[in-house]
């Protein structure tokens, strides 16, 4: 199982699927998930505790991230030290616009050396074509870098709408359908992307990036939580993770780690400025 799920992660670019909870502790989650979006919607930092770090947020969010199972699959794609260092929450509700375009990942995170980056999607819900699931492009971390263009558009939950230049391969691309409980991992440079939720069924979900400690960010000082293993490179501030939801401690935590990626953020009202700069 460690060599299948490597080498088909080297071959392919993503791995999926794989089970790391049962259905019914994915359904516990998703509730506790739909919970904390409902009661702090009308927060005024809701949308980047959302896009940005919400292990630092939400201790649902942190518990799903260093969740045993989970770990030993990511680990034997990264190695024996794990860094967490980045995630979102994946929420499409039901009969709802938004997509994710044409992407890689690594083309807008500035990582050095690049191509190390493992990202999880683990799924609350159940994951199909009729409610946007992922889907991937095979083998395409092997061409390292593509060209992008950033379109900014306001239904694009990319929040620089940053999509791929040439769409040649896009008939050839796999869905990852998955269960309540499983997840797919992908590297960094696959490209990916995923439509809107045509069902009356939402999509929960979240994704969470994963690196090796030598992986670093030029440029500035960011923040990460050791989960594996050690560090013996100190390139991250060590972060805090949530106790509770959204808690006096947890926001001021967010934001200082907020403060170290400036770099490769971008608020909600920035996006919305350069759409219509864009459009102009």
């Amino acid at each position: 199982m460690v060599a299948d799920i490597a080498d088909r992660f080297q071959q392919d670019g993503c791995v999926h699927p794989i089970e790391v909870l049962s259905e019914a502790e994915a359904g516990t989650y998703a509730k506790r998930m739909q919970h904390d979006l409902a009661d702090l919607a009308s927060e005024d930092n809701f949308a980047d505790w959302n896009y940005y770090k919400p292990y630092l947020i939400f201790e649902w969010f942190y518990e799903l991230a260093t969740s045993r199972r989970l770990l030993d699959t990511v680990e034997q794609v990264v190695g024996p030290d794990v860094v967490l260092w980045g995630g979102s929450i994946s929420n499409k509700p039901p009969h709802s616009s938004g997509f994710f375009s044409w992407h890689q990942d690594e083309k807008y995170w500035h990582l050095e050396p690049q191509g190390r980056a493992v990202v999880a999607w683990l799924a609350l819900s159940t994951v199909d074509e009729q409610n946007g699931c992922l889907k991937y492009l095979p083998g395409t971390h092997r061409k390292g870098e593509v060209a992008h263009e950033m379109t900014y558009h306001p239904d694009n939950y990319l929040r620089r709408g940053q999509q791929i230049v040439d769409a040649t391969q896009l008939d050839e691309a796999v869905s990852i359908v998955l269960r309540p409980g499983e997840m797919s991992l992908h590297h960094g440079l696959v490209i990916h992307g995923s439509g809107p939720n045509e069902s009356s069924r939402p999509r929960l979900g979240v994704n969470i990036t994963y690196l090796p400690p030598e992986v670093r960010a030029p440029g500035a000082r960011e923040s990460a939580i050791l989960v594996r293993g050690e560090d013996r490179f100190g390139n991250y501030a060590a972060e805090t993770p949530a106790r509770g939801s959204a808690s006096s401690e947890a926001r001021l935590e967010h934001q200082r780690a907020m403060a170290g990626i400036t770099r490769r953020t971008l608020s909600t009202a920035g996006k919305r400025a350069a759409y219509d700069g864009a459009r102009s």
